[in-house]
């Protein structure tokens, strides 16, 4: 009897192998990472039902060897089963993807696009923690801060070469404390980055005055600012000079 449920047991994780295998090797031939629902008649994606049968079936070390994968569609959808399933924190995940800038083609709704791996991981973790409270106003969120969030943030604002909308959503969190002032100040004045600008005067404008109104003036000579840049940023010199 012994034998018979043993020999079971290692049929059963042979199959599990297999499957989990087989079906990353099917992610990998269309390499495009798909949300649930896809096109305009938000049809179940194919590739979405593959990923959830690997994030049921794989076990984690079957997961973490997928992190290695040829493919960057099954690198992100393995990525998304370890953190969902909290086998690994996703702060540790985006960080070691933070600096990789391999892109995969991605497909939401009606949307088609293309993300990095990072991108990826961070809005799948950050759309988690937020909620909408007002279905007819979805600028109304609530964003259910973590201490992985945190850090997460943290790795965007020191990080070389800050991709601009994460950098953007990182700013827009939360109100920083003081040690990270530094940080954000150099990010506006010295390398004038549009997100850090508003965010110094939003929530450090006393005190910043002079250098904001310059380094906004500035930014306003490069030629490829986008039309709501300079409407926010007239609005913002605007404010200045009445506090003058």
């Amino acid at each position: 009897m012994r034998k018979i449920i043993l020999a079971s047991i290692i049929i059963l994780i042979i199959t599990s192998c297999q499957d989990v295998t087989s079906l990353a090797s099917s992610i990998a031939k269309e390499n495009i990472v798909e949300c649930e629902f896809v096109g305009l008649g938000g049809s179940k994606s194919s590739v979405y039902k593959k990923f959830k049968k690997i994030k049921r079936n794989a076990s984690k070390e079957e997961l973490l060897k997928l992190l290695d994968h040829d493919s960057i569609a099954v690198v992100v959808y393995s990525s998304y089963a370890l953190i969902e399933r909290e086998l690994i924190t996703p702060n540790r995940l985006f960080a070691q993807f933070l600096n990789r800038n391999e892109k995969v083609s991605t497909f939401c709704g009606c949307i088609l696009g293309e993300e990095s791996i990072s991108s990826l991981i961070y809005y799948r973790y950050w759309n988690s923690r937020v909620e909408y409270p007002d279905e007819n106003d979805y600028e109304k969120q609530i964003i259910n801060d973590s201490k992985e969030l945190k850090k997460m943030d943290s790795l965007i604002l020191y990080t070389k070469k800050p991709v601009s909308y994460l950098l953007m959503t990182a700013l827009e969190n939360r109100i920083y404390s003081n040690e990270y002032k530094s940080k954000i100040e150099e990010l506006a004045f010295k390398k004038s980055n549009f997100y850090a600008l508003e965010y110094i005067f939003k929530n450090f404008l006393i005190g910043n005055e002079d250098k904001l109104e310059f380094s906004l003036k500035e930014y306003l000579k490069n030629e490829d600012v986008y039309n709501y840049q300079k409407e926010s940023i007239n609005q913002m010199l605007s404010v200045i000079k009445n506090r003058a």
